[in-house]
């Protein structure tokens, strides 16, 4: 390490001033500083590896100013410039953790209380217009996409260009050494045989035969960020990138030929700007830096909603490349699971089979199942716990939220065993909900994407984008099936929200540990998304009239009580009872 290293303390109070880490920077060399906060009381500042503080107080507390920034950097560091100094400001507070919190959440009520006064704003200069009841909606969701966003980007520029800060706090977006690294992990585990071994895989085998054509373009024989560096690579990645942005314009244009369906005439603007609303939208843009496979469910999704071809067997095989490429939308078969759909869903279940069979023939994969059902285990113990720490629009995150600092970590492992078995069952009583109360299978489809994005333990924001193919055939509906609330709420939820830092926390790569930034996002996201359950729940279930009915029933049978009570001296059963004998 070379160099003192060690607390500096106060000459005549026994308190702790600074931390020195070295006393001999040296330039053009790099230095390592990892800080580590317990959730009690304890602080270990590492320089280069070596420990060089060790302190416990109650009351610690510390932040990071003037971090050093320097030359030569690689990919697993983002920032560059020339090395001027290097400082570390520590200091102990009585902040009590209950006093932020209550600041935190008074900033987001505040925040809330903007947004809905926007929204309010937006409603009002709509209605000014005297716009039909269609195209007030698709501008309403427009606009308030397109202000969301907007406002999302002017705080990040703010936040890197302003205020200098490094990532994570000048980008809603995962670390960007792992930027579009879901494709490539898939595509590099599509050429490896050890997929469902080595690399612990839960993905079906067509998900994997489809990685394998898109790995074509590029040598994954010395791993997946080689593969990312080379020319053929990033070809195929914009290959399959130009898929996505063509089914977003196509999207667009079904929304247009709907407007222009009911005589509207400003179609080409509000076509427009849905198209932009849609482009320039988070889950877009969170779907675009992962690179994530669920891109090509947006494709087959567009096909289902809104292409004639609902009626024949291109649907069937569009619903089940959905599930061959996330096993866990296995839940849209219950939208088919009656007697007006059947014939479609054992065609869907064809498919699947059809598919999964060739794609495991094809590479090889002949028990796919049973490693399945083997590394969902180890996902749930490995992979899961790293990602909680991501944006998740799942419930779970919410409980992460508020208990991993107050839980030990078997103690929310627990949790998170207990949370999987009741989501599952939660999902399960959710589409046997939906197949019940919805007669549309296109709002079948969309309720159950609600419930498979909310109730899993895992679930990330890129998954939102299935949300957004139904938005014109949502937009489309009476105020009865789907109310401006629900369109106000759907808007808040796919609009990006990281402007409060709850907390920070390591996050390992491949590159080496960073950290991510958890904001009101984890917590706002789930609940919006509940809101939709909730409001669809109140439609299909009407409680008060059944409520009345039932008093209804309970003041005839007390009626009839008191009738047979006094022997029926009044005659007839005034409350209509079958006692009377049947005529005729």
């Amino acid at each position: 390490m070379g160099g003192d290293s060690g607390l500096v303390r106060d000459r005549h109070r026994d308190e702790v001033r600074g931390i020195l880490l070295t006393d001999a920077l040296k330039l053009d060399q790099w230095y390592s500083v990892r800080i580590l906060r317990d959730p009690g009381e304890r602080l270990k500042v590492f320089w280069d590896g070596d420990l060089v503080a060790d302190l416990s107080d109650a009351r610690i507390g510390y932040e990071i100013s003037r971090i050093a920034v320097g030359t030569g950097f690689s990919r697993s560091r983002p920032l560059d410039g020339a090395i001027r100094d290097f400082s570390l400001e520590y200091r102990l507070h009585d902040e009590d953790t209950r006093t932020r919190s209550l600041i935190q959440a008074l900033q987001l009520l505040s925040l809330l209380l903007l947004a809905g006064f926007l929204c309010q704003r937006v409603v009002r200069v709509l209605e000014g217009r005297k716009l039909s009841e269609f195209p007030f909606r698709v501008r309403l969701f427009s606009l308030l996409l397109l202000l969301g966003s907007s406002a999302q980007v002017l705080y990040f520029l703010a936040a890197h260009f302003h205020s200098g800060l490094p990532y994570p706090f000048s980008s809603p977006f995962f670390v960007p050494p792992d930027r579009f690294m879901d494709f490539f992990n898939i595509n590099f585990r599509a050429v490896m045989d050890t997929r469902y071994t080595e690399y612990s895989a839960i993905c079906p085998p067509f998900g994997f035969l489809i990685a394998r054509y898109f790995s074509l373009f590029a040598d994954y024989g010395s791993g997946p960020f080689a593969a990312r560096d080379q020319a053929g690579g990033m070809i195929s990645l914009g290959v399959y990138l130009a898929i996505f942005f063509l089914s977003i314009a196509f999207l667009a244009r079904r929304l247009a030929r709907n407007l222009e369906e009911r005589g509207i005439p400003s179609r080409l603007l509000d076509g427009g700007l849905f198209f932009l609303a849609l482009l320039f939208s988070y889950p877009v843009w969170n779907a675009v830096d992962r690179g994530n496979y669920i891109i090509l469910g947006f494709t087959f999704f567009y096909w289902i909603l809104y292409s004639p071809a609902w009626k024949n067997q291109a649907s069937a095989f569009s619903l089940a490349g959905i599930i061959s490429l996330k096993a866990h939308l296995g839940i849209y078969l219950f939208a088919l699971a009656d007697r007006d759909h059947w014939r479609k869903f054992v065609d869907v279940l064809f498919w699947v089979f059809f598919l999964n069979l060739i794609a495991s023939v094809i590479l090889q994969d002949y028990h796919f199942l049973l490693r399945i059902a083997e590394n969902y285990g180890k996902f749930s113990g490995h992979f899961i716990p790293a990602s909680k720490v991501m944006n998740s629009p799942s419930l779970f995150s919410v409980l992460y939220l508020f208990l991993h600092e107050r839980m030990s970590p078997s103690g929310f492992a627990s949790l998170e065993k207990a949370y999987s078995v009741l989501s599952l069952s939660a999902l399960v009583l959710l589409a046997l909900w939906v197949r019940k109360k919805i007669r549309d299978v296109n709002l079948r489809l969309f309720y159950l994407t609600l419930g498979s994005i909310l109730l899993p333990v895992a679930s990330y924001d890129y998954n939102l984008i299935l949300i957004l193919v139904f938005v014109p055939y949502l937009l489309g509906l009476a105020e009865g099936e789907f109310s401006r609330k629900e369109i106000l709420l759907l808007a808040l939820a796919l609009v990006p929200k990281h402007y409060f830092t709850l907390f920070l926390e390591p996050y390992p790569t491949q590159l080496g540990e960073t950290y991510l930034r958890l904001t009101e996002q984890i917590l706002l996201t789930p609940l919006l998304l509940l809101a939709l359950l909730a409001f669809a729940i109140r439609r299909y279930s009407p409680a008060p009239s059944r409520a009345g009915e039932g008093r209804g029933r309970f003041r005839r049978f007390l009626h009839r009580a008191v009738y047979l009570r006094e022997g029926g001296a009044s005659g007839g059963d005034p409350a209509g009872s079958p006692n009377e004998p049947p005529k005729g």
